[in-house]
């Protein structure tokens, strides 16, 4: 039989992929709190919940009970490192999912996600903090979950975006037009797919403190998977979204103002020899993505970027230490 596994990230989550290994993270900044940013805007309050269909849900199999009448479990009171695992048949263990067998290369395979990558928008260099893509730190993350192997791809409604060029390469006598804005055709939501051939009972999402305890704060256990040579998929969503309507209700009026949370995502990052992005910056705004509207539809018929509308999520290549990832204890 075989199961496949999605794993879809909406609002501020950056994934970084691997530029020469079958492996990537999802980085989610903590952004619980309003913050003054490195441009002097304020982040607005966002809140991070797991959703998942309720007919996925083992309850009496080992995973956390959650009310019967809730698809959603809430990230609030801690930092957390959260990884799949999961259970053969004939086993009473849950592995952590590692590197395919036999698969090499860079993660995604070098396919471009449909949404910003900061090694674009930030030249030439920028990387994540050192404590970002450390397995066992947790400042300035709220979430950060492993996932070997798989593929990427966008999820939702593309719309095109402009992305300002405040932090590319200076232009200099010899390349004039070193900055160029970005354009690009945008989704705001990415999905992590694997397919694993196996004779697999059970999944499980493991989430771990990032306080110096290997013993998870919680597993989320799915139901049991059918045998027999069936094919099965089971579904997530990880958000972290704006605190005025985090589950997105369609019956919420909320305002619709124009939404530049993605500048939390510098929270993460870092550039060279340790210089501020406020330094950097000149005086300028974070780059973050602007609705473009087409020549023709605004007066002298010229392009003209709007506010963005929703928190978008982000992608980085960068190498990071995948080892430390996937030694992670059995539970």
């Amino acid at each position: 039989m075989s199961v496949t596994i999605n794993v879809t990230f909406a609002g501020l989550a950056m994934a970084i992929l691997h530029p020469e290994e079958d492996c990537s993270l999802a980085v989610l900044p903590d952004a619980r709190k309003p913050a003054v940013l490195d441009d002097f805007t304020v982040g607005a309050e966002h809140q991070c919940y797991i959703r998942s269909p309720l007919a996925h849900f083992a309850h009496k199999d080992g995973g956390t009970l959650i009310a019967d009448s809730s698809v959603v479990h809430r990230l609030g009171g801690d930092h957390v490192s959260m990884y799949l695992a999961v259970r053969r048949r004939g086993s009473e263990e849950f592995v952590p999912l590692a590197v395919e067998s036999g698969a090499h290369g860079p993660a995604n395979s070098g396919n471009a996600l449909p949404m910003p990558y900061f090694d674009e928008i930030v030249t030439p260099t920028v990387a994540p903090l050192p404590q970002i893509i450390n397995p066992t730190a947790h400042q300035s993350t709220l979430c950060r979950m492993v996932l070997p192997s798989g593929a990427w791809r966008g999820s939702g409604i593309q719309s095109q975006w402009i992305v300002s060029s405040a932090l590319q390469t200076a232009p200099s006598v010899s390349n004039p037009c070193a900055r160029t804005p970005i354009f690009g055709s945008y989704v705001g939501r990415m999905t992590w797919t694997r397919r694993i051939e196996d004779d697999i009972t059970h999944v499980a999402l493991m989430v771990h403190s990032l306080h110096g305890t290997n013993t998870p704060a919680a597993s989320l256990v799915f139901a049991p998977l059918p045998a027999g040579g069936e094919e099965t998929e089971v579904n997530m969503e990880i958000a972290n979204l704006c605190a005025d309507d985090p589950l997105e209700w369609k019956s919420n009026p909320r305002r619709r103002l124009a939404d530049v949370d993605f500048k939390w995502m510098y929270s993460l990052l870092e550039l060279p020899q340790q210089q501020r992005f406020t330094t950097a910056l000149m005086g300028a705004e974070l780059p973050h993505p602007r609705k473009v509207v087409q020549p023709g539809s605004m007066p002298g018929g010229i392009f003209a970027a709007l506010g963005s509308e929703g928190c978008s999520t982000s992608a980085l290549r960068h190498a990071f230490d995948t080892t430390a990832y996937l030694t992670m204890p059995v539970v």
